[in-house]
């Protein structure tokens, strides 16, 4: 099985390829060594700052198709810069900050509630006690009810950025960026090399599949908040 690097640089060649270039022309163009593209140096690692020089010198390569495989070739409208940008803007209603107190649950965990002034001692919660996965994580709100019961509408998942295809994982949840129907939230499986099949967790919407070349981005769902747990569980005391 190829390495990452060795995919990596394959796109280049291919994207070469489908677009007339020669492979002399690149390598003066972006000062690499064909020998990077030759066995054994296609296994090597291409530091991010030639990949840099590369799309610099190629603006219409895809970068995020580049290094994931998802998503056309060849695009102006989208690269993975563009959800950096989204995510650092500080006037995002995410980075909205809120003091929220982090405690546990558990019996004999009782000392800081004896008294209310004594919950300002408490640490304050914040992301990174939810052990976050090292890369881009996005937090979405989900809208429709495809994934109820598992999630329910209002909820906000909170999903990594696969970096490459093969990083997903079967039947996990997962949120795609879709150029047919959005940002959906759903089940992925593999339906064929160049293809998925997502489905729902709510039997009333029926299963489809999507070509990788109509996916500009894929999301591993790994936590969610439900904000509507008084529909799914009504809080009535018993009687």
């Amino acid at each position: 099985m190829d390495s990452k690097n060795a995919i990596l640089k394959k796109r280049i060649l291919q994207y070469l390829e489908s677009q007339g270039i020669k492979k002399s022309k690149f390598f003066t163009d972006v000062q690499l060594s064909s020998g990077l593209f030759k066995q054994p140096g296609i296994k090597g690692a291409l530091g991010s700052d030639k990949i840099a020089r590369i799309l610099s010198q190629y603006p219409d390569l895809n970068g995020h198709w580049l290094l994931t495989g998802l998503g056309p070739m060849i695009t102006r409208d989208y690269s993975i810069n563009s959800v950096e940008q989204v995510l650092h803007d500080p006037d995002a209603p995410y980075y909205k900050k809120t003091t929220i107190k982090f405690a546990r649950a558990q019996a004999g965990y009782w000392q800081s509630f004896d008294q209310p002034d004594r919950l300002i001692d408490l640490p304050d919660f914040n992301i990174h006690s939810l052990n976050v996965p090292t890369g881009m994580n996005v937090a979405f709100e989900i809208v429709g009810a495809s994934m109820h019961p598992t999630i329910s509408p209002g909820s906000i998942v909170l999903a990594k950025l696969l970096e490459d295809i093969r990083d997903l994982r079967e039947g996990y949840v997962h949120v795609l960026a879709d150029k047919e129907d959005g940002v959906v939230c759903k089940r992925v499986y593999r339906s064929s090399d160049a293809a998925l099949r997502l489905e729902s967790d709510n039997s009333d919407y029926l299963p489809y599949t999507r070509d990788l070349v109509s996916i500009n981005a894929l999301f591993r769902v790994w936590s969610f908040f439900n904000k509507n747990l008084g529909k799914l569980v009504p809080m009535i005391p018993r009687e």
